[in-house]
């Protein structure tokens, strides 16, 4: 099977200063030549990658607190367009222009991650001034390629296991063209991924400034390199060394190879530079100075300008989207009665418009202010601020890493360890698992907990072909986790 991509190139964007990002600018017509004949033209082609994951039809909202959130039971929809996803129907109109979106947005970012590609390779030689940069550049693409791929994959793709009965076919591509690109088979489209991540771990290896320095070193880039800051900054937040090896964690564990996502959370855990962790959980600062997004343990997230206003219609008011009836239903059902958990701050019960019984839960993950950074009233948000958390989404989070090594390890006694260190930021205590029953049940409860309005509940739910959803409103069956590709070649 093939299926033709029209491509898009997009031009990409320019970094205003250190600490914030100009709107990209398409353009249909790009002469290719130009924009690639300076390094500067190189790094704005791969801004324009991170550009694009930010989109709404993705990262910016579709795949992070909407359209999955709902497949995920996350979200109350006691009617309306998003009720048909609450119940993993894909065949209205609107499920089908949600999913084209996606699917061609995704494709549109994997052509311009290849465009970027194939000119490192013809003559990026030339005009790169280092290989340390050559090396940083295409590292991302090809990382940036297999992201996207990755998720392709977990939202269009078969459930990852044995017992499958629906076969698909998704078209892995690794040229920009406007030909057809060919479609694989699961096994041969995994492998693929495989070598993607594999090539850009291979390359940042070397070529990472995050091999020389701390995550909380780089957040300030002008320190470390003055007015040569432009291409570091913020590195924590983007695909480099770490970031990749966290995706393969989970891409690991989602193909169900135990043992090398094991090996790739456990690396990521405990990485260090010069003798210290290069990234540690988050504490209760996080919480008490409303970060909630925990910028301090992010390792991969996409800066959504205007992200805290962005979301206000979504999160507050009377049309504000509701996780649960009631903030008891919450504690009860989600956080076991465990009222000490951190995680509870992230969520507040408001009652509508004309008082009475009628209640409705919020998430305020997003929702931040000056007050939310630990500033004091008469202080202003400093840029830096303001792209770590009131305008981060997080992509990839240490406390996966955790989650992802206790689940594959071996034994018990590693998975306790691995649990008390990880609850013990969240201020809960850990009573040990005597079973594997026992460590995949609460799991799954810390996967609900951690990623609310992440869009990674979903996938959880899939990897595992799990019938009884928390709270579904139908029972999922194996169809229900395989979102049907797109009519139409676009």
């Amino acid at each position: 099977m093939k299926r033709k991509i029209i491509i898009n190139i997009l031009a990409g964007f320019l970094f205003a200063s250190c600490n914030s990002w100009l709107d990209i600018k398409p353009k249909l017509e790009i002469d290719r030549e130009e924009i690639y004949s300076t390094e500067n033209g190189f790094k704005d082609a791969l801004a324009g990658c991170y550009a694009k994951l930010k989109h709404d039809d993705l990262y910016g909202k579709t795949l992070t607190y909407d359209a999955l959130e709902y497949m995920g039971q996350h979200w109350e929809a006691p009617e309306g367009e998003m009720r048909v996803l609450r119940q993993l129907n894909y065949e209205s109109e609107y499920a089908k222009s949600i999913f084209k979106n996606v699917y061609s947005k995704m494709y549109n970012t994997i052509a311009q991650a290849n465009d970027l590609l194939r000119y490192l390779d013809e003559q990026g030689g030339e005009v790169i001034t280092t290989q340390e940069t050559f090396n940083r550049l295409k590292g991302e693409a090809l990382a940036i390629r297999a992201f996207c791929h990755f998720e392709l994959l977990r939202l269009f793709g078969q459930v990852p296991l044995e017992s499958a009965t629906i076969q698909v076919s998704l078209p892995y591509a690794e040229i920009a063209s406007e030909e057809q690109v060919p479609a694989y088979d699961y096994a041969t489209y995994t492998e693929k991924l495989m070598q993607d991540f594999t090539n850009a771990e291979t390359l940042l290896s070397i070529s990472d400034p995050l091999m020389e320095y701390t995550y909380a070193e780089l957040n300030d880039p002008i320190k470390l390199w003055g007015d040569n800051h432009e291409d570091n900054g913020f590195r924590r937040l983007k695909f480099n060394y770490l970031a990749i090896k966290a995706l393969q964690a989970r891409f690991y564990l989602y193909i169900g190879d135990r043992q090398l996502a094991y090996l790739y959370a456990t690396e990521v855990i405990n990485a260090q530079v010069h003798g210290e962790p290069v990234i540690s959980l988050s504490l209760a600062d996080d919480f008490s100075n409303k970060a909630y997004t925990l910028p301090s343990e992010t390792l991969l997230a996409f800066h959504v300008y205007d992200l805290d206003k962005k979301v206000e219609n979504i999160f507050e008011g009377q049309n504000a989207i509701s996780a649960a009836e009631s903030k008891q239903k919450m504690i009860t059902d989600v956080f076991i009665n465990e009222t000490f958990d951190n995680r509870l701050q992230l969520f507040e019960e408001q009652s509508l418009a004309g008082g009475g019984s009628t209640r409705k839960v919020v998430l305020k993950k997003f929702l931040q202010d000056d007050q939310g950074l630990g500033l004091e009233n008469n202080q202003s948000v400093s840029a830096a601020d303001n792209y770590v958390t009131m305008q981060m989404v997080p992509v990839v989070r240490l406390a996966e890493m955790y989650l992802i090594a206790a689940e594959t390890a071996s034994n018990l006694q590693e998975s306790n360890r691995l649990m008390r260190e990880y609850k013990g930021s969240r201020n809960l205590h850990h009573t040990d698992y005597t079973s594997l029953a026992e460590r995949e049940s609460d799991i799954m409860n810390q996967y609900h907990r951690e990623f609310w309005g992440e869009g990674q509940m979903f996938f959880t739910y899939k990897r595992k072909m799990t019938e009884s959803m928390l709270w579904g409103i139908v029972r999922a069956q194996e169809k229900n986790y395989v979102v049907p590709l797109p009519d139409g070649e676009f």
